[in-house]
Formats: structure tokens, C-alpha cells, sequence
């Protein structure tokens, strides 16, 4: 059985590190499984795309696909997208249609039938050696991919993760299952996976950590010693994007924001991008109450 291993942290513009295979075996066919991808793009499809840019460079990668669904977000049925493409850059996309065409209007991801045989055709055409689920939504297609192609293909998960409530409790068990069936789970940060570990009983020797964001040594295209020469003249500006909504951590950076006001050696401001998910006016709040 292969060991999936961090032998290289060669990394993207946006701070992904690829998981390798040992260098002695046949090049891999990479396949990501998530609910939405071109022509949306959202924050985890661009993500998916540089990382597959950067497998496109490597040796060791064969081909990169991405299997989806005629989605966009949130829930928008594009019946008119091609079945399959690929993109200029080589990566190949298939595509799911959904019935019935309009999902229930209360979950992330479209709550629709999609065929488990027409996923089998794309998962026999594009034949990949590893399934990478991105995200724990879309677990209907997560189950059908482990079903048809286990013992044929290794399966990697990156759970979305973030404290369930109440209401999504049921996802506690399909997630503790994907977690189970996949032989790496890769959180985001060394706090995701702690939340990984505790909420769905994830063996810590399954467990990675390959964070997504921006290092300051790795600014494209910059000189030796030219990025440290810039940060000492200031101002510094800190750009978040992402919807503004009470689990995407817009508080938590702005608290730390005030604590550590007194500590900067150059002005600094943070500036936030985003559609409103229900938590604008309370950071706006934050922001008056704390005169920043």
C-alpha cells in the first residue's frame, strides 16, 4: 500500500503545498471532487485550479480532472454546461446534471439526485489514481466515488471544517465515515485538524496539515531582499476576501487586529471583501465599538 507522504512543499502563489508519492512509481491521474467548479469560481475552485497548475509542472502528475456538478453557487442550476471540457490548460472537467433541477433552498450544496452510473462513466474515462474530495458537502458524490472505485484508487479528504450547529449534526457521522474511508485527511490549519480529531475520532497518524494563504517569502516574481526593503517603508494593508459570514473568521482577524494594534511598527489596515452572509453589521459594529 502506498504511503502518502510530504516529500515536496514546492508552493503555489496562494500558499498550497502539493501531497507527493514516492518518485519510483508510475505518474498519477488526480482527480478533486467538489459540488461547484468552472465557469464559477469561487474561493476553493480557484484553489483547486492553482493547485492542479502546479501538478500540470510536476513529473510525477499524468493528468489532473475535476468532477462537478451543472451548479453554481449557491444551488443555481446551469443546465446549459457542457457534460465535459477541458480547459486550455489541460485540466479535464465532467460534469453531473442533478434532478430535480431545483434543489431545496436550505443547504450549501444541491440536494439532488445525481446518477451513481453516469459518475462511474467519468470515473472509468478519466481512470484516476487518487480522488481528492474538496470540501464535506457533497457527500453523494463522495460516496459513489469511494464505492465504484475503492480498492482502485487512494482517497484524500479536506473537510471544509468549522464547528457544526445544532441543525447539521447529521453531517457528524457522513463525515466521520469519509474520514474513515480516506487514507489522508488534510486540514487547513493545525486548529482545523485538532476540530477534525475531536469531532469525527480522525486517527492523528491520518491527519496533515497543508495551509491555504499567503506567505510572506513567497511574493511572485520578488527579488531576494526586495520584499523586507518595501515592508520597511509601510503602510502595510491586510486584504481578506470571502463572505462576510459568522464562520469565516472576519471577527477573530479583527479581534486579533485591536490586540495587536499597539505592536505594529508601520500603519496598518485591513480592508474586507465580500457579500454579505448575515455578519456585516455586526463587524461594523465591532469596528465603531472599537475605534478601529
Amino acid at each position: 500500500m502506498i504511503r502518502w507522504t510530504c516529500r515536496s512543499r514546492r508552493s503555489l502563489m496562494c500558499g498550497i503545498t502539493v501531497w507527493r508519492q514516492p518518485v519510483d512509481s508510475k505518474p498519477l491521474r488526480i482527480l478533486f471532487l467538489t459540488p461547484y467548479f468552472r465557469p464559477y469560481l469561487g474561493g476553493i475552485e480557484r484553489a483547486i485550479e492553482q493547485l492542479s497548475f502546479q501538478m500540470q509542472q510536476s513529473a510525477s502528475i499524468d493528468a489532473v480532472g475535476v468532477l462537478t456538478t451543472k451548479y453554481s453557487f449557491p444551488r443555481c442550476p446551469q443546465p446549459t454546461w457542457d457534460d465535459k471540457e477541458t480547459t486550455p490548460e489541460g485540466i479535464s472537467i465532467y460534469r453531473l446534471s442533478g434532478f430535480p433541477r431545483r434543489p431545496l433552498p436550505f443547504y450549501s450544496v444541491p440536494l439532488v439526485w445525481f446518477s451513481p452510473w453516469r459518475l462511474k462513466k467519468y470515473l472509468d474515462e478519466f481512470k484516476p489514481d487518487v480522488i481528492h474530495f474538496v470540501g464535506d458537502g457533497w457527500f453523494w458524490g463522495h460516496f459513489w466515488a469511494w464505492f465504484w472505485y475503492r480498492g482502485r484508487a487512494r482517497f484524500v479528504f479536506t473537510p471544509s471544517y468549522h464547528t457544526l450547529p445544532l441543525s447539521r449534526w447529521w453531517l457528524k457521522p457522513i463525515n466521520a465515515f469519509l474520514c474513515g474511508i480516506s487514507d489522508r485527511v488534510v486540514a487547513l490549519t493545525e486548529l482545523e485538524a485538532e476540530g477534525v480529531h475531536r469531532a469525527y475520532l480522525t486517527s492523528k497518524n491520518k491527519l496533515g496539515v497543508i495551509g491555504w494563504g499567503a506567505s510572506i517569502g513567497e511574493k511572485c516574481g520578488q527579488k531576494p531582499g526586495q520584499l523586507d526593503d518595501e515592508m520597511d517603508t509601510g503602510p502595510v494593508t491586510v486584504l481578506c476576501v470571502g463572505r462576510l459570514g459568522s464562520h469565516k473568521g472576519q471577527r477573530w482577524l479583527l479581534n486579533v487586529y485591536r490586540m495587536a494594534r499597539g505592536q505594529f511598527e508601520w500603519p496598518v489596515r485591513i480592508v474586507l471583501v465580500g457579500r454579505d452572509e448575515g455578519a456585516t453589521a455586526g463587524i461594523e459594529n465591532f469596528i465603531t465599538q472599537n475605534q478601529l
